[in-house]
C-alpha cells in the first residue's frame, strides 16, 4: 500500500498535521479482507498510513461498522499501537465524550469527527460510533472553551454531488455558529466548493 501515497508523501511532510479519513475497518485477517460494500483492510494498510505521514485518522463514517463491532475496536487497537491519533469510534463512554486536542506549533487544536450513520448497520454501545446529532453543537460549544482553534470533520452529505444541498450547508453553519473554526466534511467522494463564512460573536 505504500506505493499510494508516493505523490503525496512530499506534500504530507511539509504539514504540521496531516489528518485522514479512514473509511474501512481493521477487523483482522481471521473474518476475511473485503471489499465494497462491506469493507475490511489488512493491517498493513494502517503501517503504509503510518509511513505515509498520517497524524490523525477520523473513524467515524458510514463503513466503520461494516464488520461488526469487534472490527470497530480491533481497529482502535491497531491504530493505538501504531501511536496513530484517532476521532469518531470509541472503545467506552468516558474516551467518547473527551475532547480531543493537540497541541500544534503552540496552537491547542480540538478535532471533532461524527457521522450521519453506518449504512444501517448495528454496533454494540451508542459511544462506539459518534453520530451526528444535536449532541455534536454540544460538544462544539465546549471544544471552544477549551480551544484556541476548533476543527469538525463530519461525514456526511451526498455522493458524486458537486455542491453540498442547503439541509448540509445548514448543518455546517450551525456548527461554525457553535464554535467551529473549520469544517470540512468527507463522504461525496468529489470535490467541492469551499467558502469563508463570518459568524457574528457576542
Amino acid at each position: 500500500f505504500s506505493n499510494n501515497f508516493t505523490s503525496v508523501k512530499k506534500y504530507f511532510k511539509k504539514a504540521d498535521y496531516v489528518i485522514g479519513n479512514l473509511e474501512t475497518t481493521l477487523g483482522g485477517t481471521a473474518i476475511g479482507i473485503s471489499d465494497y460494500p462491506r469493507f475490511n483492510s489488512p493491517d498493513s494498510f494502517a503501517k503504509a498510513l503510518k509511513n505515509a505521514g498520517f497524524d490523525l485518522l477520523t473513524t467515524a463514517n458510514n463503513h466503520c461498522a461494516d464488520k461488526g463491532t469487534d472490527a470497530l475496536l480491533r481497529t482502535i487497537d491497531v491504530l493505538d499501537k501504531l501511536k496513530l491519533d484517532h476521532i469518531g469510534t470509541y472503545k467506552n463512554k468516558s474516551d467518547s465524550q473527551k475532547i480531543f486536542i493537540k497541541e500544534i506549533n503552540g496552537i491547542k487544536t480540538a478535532f471533532i469527527s461524527c457521522t450521519y450513520g453506518t449504512n444501517g448497520l448495528p454496533y454494540r454501545h451508542d459511544y462506539n460510533v459518534k453520530i451526528l446529532n444535536e449532541q455534536i453543537y454540544k460538544e462544539i460549544k465546549k471544544a471552544r472553551k477549551l480551544a484556541d482553534f476548533v476543527i469538525v470533520l463530519p461525514h456526511n452529505g451526498t455522493e458524486y454531488a458537486q455542491t453540498p444541498s442547503q439541509t448540509y450547508k445548514a448543518q455546517y453553519k450551525k456548527m461554525l455558529k457553535s464554535g467551529a473554526d473549520v469544517v470540512i466534511a468527507s463522504h461525496p467522494h468529489v470535490l467541492q466548493p469551499m467558502e469563508y463564512i463570518k459568524i457574528p460573536t457576542g
